[in-house]
């Protein structure tokens, strides 16, 4: 437990329909008291007849006004909630005021709160408090983040689940496998002479190969997808000056969100949209078209379009399909040839019904995808196309899926370790050794839930949430 009482908006500043301050530590009740007054029709309410609600008497929202004692006025009218340790977001004291929200109403509300005691917040601190005082793991406290952040439905259901616990769950269960090999390790270390039986190796062997390495890599191989439902896929749409990028973009959307004209090289410098594609987020980046030029400004914006291929999951290549294959198309091609991509023949509506476009013999291996950007068909192919390029396995389970970078760094670590152990028992190392292997593979996994975890690790973790979460 903290000794110090924290204060913080948990609400977005500006116009809006409401605002939250929230209060946590041994003085929030104080400085409640100390601010607030309850209106006198609510005399029948189990609160102090004068002021805030009595320590027995919480979890009510009661109705009252914020009062500034020094100047004499009321702030603003307000509902104050109470809610007393453990039984708290932080397992501290914890009090939540209500008020309209408005920047300037807030600020001078908070003034107050820091004028009685408080200090201002610092980012995800609330949660870092839920987190140190054990309402929750670390890998709990993350994925309050991931809600927040969370793109699409998907992804929330996901956050949610780790946030109950499923994640915390599955890595208990391995710590507790690995537990008990080592306990069984270290009994032979101590009474090795005692014990006339020799050790089952093999056994362990066995126990540590099913019920720890294998779960290991279903949740290392589960963060190809997990990461992408976290953090969306990025790709990028790319072709020579008007082949209808800008306008597959805006289909994509379904809104005007790129200029759309008849001449080559509208589109200067890289767009970026997010589009919500079956539950999964795709960041959608439309390019300058890409072609020899002397334009200095269509210069950059190709050499932008360059970047932007580097970091991209998956490509979309299109081509005209009444132009057909050209050179530039060609060029493009072999600059891409590396990364994963769909061939998106755009303007098919202009081709006579019987004709095909003719493709590269080296480009035999893509999937292609006719569509008109301006006629509006292909598009739910080309989608359906877009997901089943991107997903690998199934996305809509919502347990057995890690998410985060920092998850996946330390599985991989605990695997390693695992596999150094099983190596050992195989090769008849001393016990003492395979002992050590196991200790690794455990503290890794505990790194992930928090029980071992560096205060500039902590720092960094919650210094991405925002301030009063």
């Amino acid at each position: 437990m903290y000794g110090d009482t924290i204060a913080a908006i948990a609400t977005p500043v500006g116009p809006g329909g409401i605002g939250i301050i929230r209060i946590s530590g041994p003085n929030a009740i104080n400085i409640l008291t100390a601010i607030f007054k309850k209106t006198p029709s609510q005399n029948s309410c189990n609160i102090n007849s004068s002021t805030a609600p009595q320590k027995n008497k919480n979890r009510r929202l009661i109705y009252g006004n914020i009062i500034d004692k020094e100047k004499g006025h009321i702030i603003d009218e307000a509902l104050v909630a109470y809610m007393p340790a453990p039984h708290s977001y932080t397992k501290e004291d914890v009090v939540e005021i209500q008020l309209h929200s408005g920047a300037v109403t807030l600020q001078q509300v908070l003034t107050l709160v820091f004028q009685q005691g408080a200090r201002n917040a610092e980012p995800g601190e609330f949660t870092k408090r839920a987190f140190l005082n054990g309402r929750i793991d670390l890998s709990q406290a993350e994925a309050v983040m991931d809600i927040i952040a969370a793109k699409t439905d998907q992804s929330l259901r996901i956050a949610t689940e780790q946030l109950k616990g499923s994640l915390s769950h599955t890595l208990s269960e391995l710590i507790s496998q690995l537990d008990h090999a080592l306990a069984i390790l270290e009994a032979d270390i101590e009474f090795e002479a005692e014990i006339e039986a020799p050790l089952d190796r093999n056994q362990i062997l066995s126990a540590i190969e099913q019920s720890v390495l294998q779960p290991l890599e279903q949740l290392i191989a589960s963060y190809d997808d997990g990461h992408l439902i976290r953090e969306g896929v990025r790709l990028v749409i790319l072709g020579r000056p008007n082949v209808g990028k800008s306008s597959l973009l805006n289909r994509l959307l379904e809104q005007e969100r790129a200029i759309v004209t008849e001449f080559p090289g509208t589109t200067r410098d890289s767009i970026e949209e997010t589009l919500n594609l079956f539950g999964l987020p795709v960041v959608l980046v439309d390019t300058a078209g890409w072609h020899q030029t002397m334009d200095p400004i269509e210069k950059i914006g190709i050499s932008r379009a360059k970047k932007q291929i580097e970091n991209a999951e998956l490509i979309l290549f299109v081509i005209d399909a009444k132009r057909g294959v050209c050179d530039e198309d060609r060029h493009i091609f072999r600059y891409i040839q590396k990364k994963k991509k769909i061939l998106v023949v755009n303007k098919s509506d202009l081709l006579p019904k019987s004709a095909e476009i003719k493709i590269p013999d080296e480009w035999k291996d893509l999937r292609a995808v006719a569509v008109s950007a301006q006629k509006n068909t292909g598009m739910e192919n080309l989608k359906k196309e877009i997901f089943q390029r991107s997903i690998k396995g199934d996305m809509f389970k919502e347990t057995g899926i890690v998410t985060n970078s920092r998850h996946v760094a330390l599985l991989r670590n605990s695997k390693k370790a695992t596999i150094e152990a099983l190596e050992g028992i195989r090769n008849n190392l001393p016990s003492e050794l395979i002992a050590l292997d196991i200790k690794e593979g455990v503290n890794q996994l505990r790194g992930i839930t928090g029980e071992n975890i560096s205060n500039d690790v902590l720092d960094q973790i919650f210094g991405r949430f925002c301030i009063g979460k």
